[in-house]
């Protein structure tokens, strides 16, 4: 099996919502199902587990729901037998999921026993060539996932002893796809046994598992939720609980973070956007307390990030003091650097205004980012001016990357042009990409001028672009 078989189209889980959000009907009720005889044992023996199946629920119950009830195992039953169904998956997904949205948990146990022994039937006919029909032994699996996930809305004790139990379903994608949403379900219900379940199981399973639990505890108790995060030593599930937190409570977020802990520069930032936007005096002595460097210089970009929103040109100039003490990470200063460069040109900043604070910055980083940031927006405003002013910057995989971007906004209007800066850039990527297309649109034009342009390149570009001229001069010549 493959994650196909788990990944069905959308009208299918329009039809599992159908079932598992709208509360259960009232011809929902207790009884017993029509196929009977089958008995599946939990990990304790104790049938289904400690939690019993789900019936009762609103109506008259007795004779009439069962009735009803068993006429929706029958139809399900009958759209599984139809070979006829898998021509039109979704309209079956959507009977499927439709017909199942009214049975109990003590309906699903038997009927998803039938599917288990359709699918080895089905297995077991097409080992041995005697197949026939068109529903496939992917689709079946398939359908049988979504209705196991159904289940779990139940019983999810069920469920999981269900899953565990399929042939080779331990060896398959859909395991590390179905399991963590079984244990989410279990979660809701009864959390220890679904702390249980994780605790059993092993590397990448165990952590999905975990973080479906850790995301139900994120709900009621976010405290619990980040020290079940790191019981389990899982740094990303820990940060993500703490950025939750950091948006209902700042403060007691920023109790919980830990120096030079992976995910939390992320959760330092959101704290210091919410305290900026409420209280700049709070944000200034919080952001004072941090011990790790790196966190400092998150909350310091936050707040150099939002006076740029305000006032950019004054906020440049303390940008370029603060990341020329090298308080700040090359990506941090990076996405200031970008970020004052974007909001100084929307408030109508001049280019030629920016591009020379730009120049006023340390090497590094951040000013390659503020160059490329300046250039890109000033090269669609006036492509002379922009095209002056790089020419004036010192070789560099920045200036290279401008160019590759100017050569391919002119290489279709003036691809001599184009050809004349490409040559210019020397990151290899960069300018055999700029090189090919400035000589394709100079070829299609004028293959003669194209071709002696090539004369001035070193041999290795030269001889990788032979090709193109050489085809647009036999075009040319046949269209004569």
């Amino acid at each position: 099996m493959n994650r196909s078989a788990l990944k069905l189209p959308c009208a299918v889980l329009l039809g599992m919502a159908l079932g598992c959000a709208i509360g259960r009907p009232s011809w929902w009720g207790g009884g017993n199902g029509w196929l009977q005889g089958t008995t599946m044992q939990s990990r304790t023996g104790t049938g289904y587990g400690d939690r019993p199946a789900v019936s009762g629920g609103g109506g008259g119950g007795g004779e009439a729901d069962g009735k009803s009830r068993q006429e929706r195992m029958k139809k399900l039953v009958a759209t599984l037998l139809d070979e006829g169904w898998s021509r039109n998956d979704n309209m079956a997904a959507v009977t499927m999921m439709t017909e199942a949205a009214g049975l109990s948990a003590e309906d699903l146990a038997p009927l998803m026993t039938f599917l288990l022994k359709r699918e080895t039937e089905i297995k077991a006919s097409a080992e041995n060539g005697t197949f026939q029909g068109d529903m496939t032994l992917l689709t079946l699996q398939g359908y049988t996932n979504l209705l196991t996930l159904r289940w779990a809305t139940l019983d999810p004790k069920a469920a999981l002893v269900f899953a565990m139990g399929r042939p080779e379903f331990k060896d398959t994608d859909t395991y590390d796809e179905l399991l963590p949403s079984i244990i989410y379900e279990m979660a809701k219900t009864d959390l220890p046994a679904a702390k249980a379940e994780v605790s059993q199981l092993k590397s990448m399973q165990r952590q999905e598992a975990g973080r479906a639990v850790v995301q139900i505890l994120q709900q009621r108790d976010p405290q619990a939720a980040i020290a079940y995060a790191r019981e389990l030593e899982d740094s990303k599930a820990e940060a993500g609980v703490i950025m939750h937190l950091a948006a209902k409570d700042p403060m007691a977020a920023a109790a919980e973070l830990t120096p030079e802990m992976e995910g939390h520069l992320e959760v330092v930032e959101s704290i210091a956007g919410t305290l900026l936007h409420k209280d700049r005096a709070a944000f200034e002595t919080w952001a004072g307390s941090l011990s790790d460097p790196a966190q400092q210089a998150e909350a310091r970009c936050a707040a150099l990030k939002q006076d740029a929103a305000l006032d950019p040109a004054k906020t440049a100039v303390e940008a370029a003091a603060w990341v020329a003490k090298e308080l700040a990470t090359p990506e941090q200063a990076r996405q200031l650097s970008a970020a004052i460069v974007r909001k100084w040109l929307e408030t109508e900043g001049q280019p030629a205004t920016v591009a020379a604070w730009t120049e006023g910055l340390p090497e590094g980083p951040g000013r390659d980012a503020a160059v490329k940031e300046t250039a890109s927006a000033w090269l669609e405003k006036d492509t002379l001016a922009a095209s002056a002013w790089l020419r004036s910057l010192a070789p560099s995989e920045a200036k290279d990357n401008i160019v590759r971007q100017l050569v391919i906004n002119i290489c279709a209007d003036t691809p001599a042009d184009a050809f004349e800066w490409a040559r210019t850039i020397g990151t290899p990527s960069l300018r055999g990409d700029s090189l090919r297309e400035a000589v394709q649109s100079w070829a299609r034009q004028d293959p003669a001028a194209a071709g002696q342009a090539l004369e001035k390149l070193p041999a290795r570009d030269r001889d990788r672009l032979l090709d193109i001229v050489e085809a647009a001069k036999e075009k040319a010549a046949e269209q004569k």
